[in-house]
């Protein structure tokens, strides 16, 4: 169990509908202030665990693969993941919420975000590790910037019926948590209202590798903490409970 921080819960719950990936930037530098923010930010997310850590990496062009270049444009910025205790899928479920999470203040402070899993493939785990000098797990990265088109366009979602049969929650609460952003946008989960919080439920329950499972169902709990307003998250071997 885990309990979110309020400081990453300040004003987010109103960033959901203003984000959505980016994979163009700019070439204007960050401002300093904003980057001062954000690391005070990142340090919240590492204070409140143990079982990775989240960093901040500028001059970052060598770190995504060179087929992932010419898709993600502009990115000199990443926050990497550093896995510090292979507790699956506890810090699956960690890593998706608190980044989620972090990528709604980032939005707050005008920054645009993309989740990239997929290692060689759209990113480089082996230079990361390089960087930080590591030998440790680097499953996912956010390269950010200011984004070229600052228009948010929402993807569409899975239906209620397939996604939340039976919800009993308000129409509002449904497609805050249905707006959760996962790979190649499968949702590969199911939640559900019950008495004692959000149940969410991933379709596959392998641990073997970080695949976006148990990960997509983190930042869809982070939705759910936001939408509904409760901050504690439990990990089963089944599903995430939010109360």
């Amino acid at each position: 169990m885990f309990v979110t921080p309020d400081s990453l819960l300040a004003d987010a719950v109103q960033q959901i509908n203003n984000r959505c990936a980016k994979r163009r930037y700019t070439s204007t530098p960050i401002n300093q202030q904003v980057l001062v923010q954000l690391d005070v930010l990142i340090s919240t997310v590492n204070q409140c665990q143990q079982n990775f850590k989240a960093m901040r990496l500028s001059e970052a062009g060598n770190l995504l693969s060179p087929l992932f270049v010419q898709l993600i444009r502009g990115a000199t910025n990443v926050i990497v993941f550093e896995v510090l205790k292979e507790n699956r899928p506890f810090v699956d479920i960690q890593i998706g919420c608190l980044g989620e999470l972090l990528v709604m203040q980032m939005t707050k402070l005008g920054l645009g975000t993309v989740w990239l899993g997929s290692d060689k493939f759209s990113f480089s785990s082996s230079e990361i590790k390089k960087r930080v000098g590591t030998q440790n797990s680097i499953p996912i990265c956010i390269p950010f910037g200011y984004p070229v088109d600052a228009k948010v366009d929402l993807k569409k979602r899975k239906s209620m019926k397939d996604i939340a049969p039976g919800w009993t929650g308000t129409e509002e609460a449904f497609q805050l948590i249905n707006r959760a952003p996962s790979a190649v946008n499968k949702q590969p989960y199911q939640f559900q209202l019950k008495q004692n919080g959000i149940h969410i439920t991933p379709k596959d329950k392998s641990t073997n590798e970080f695949m976006s499972n148990w990960l997509d169902s983190g930042i869809a709990a982070a939705h759910a903490v936001l939408a509904m307003n409760l901050k504690q998250v439990t990990v089963t071997q089944n599903d995430v409970i939010i109360e």
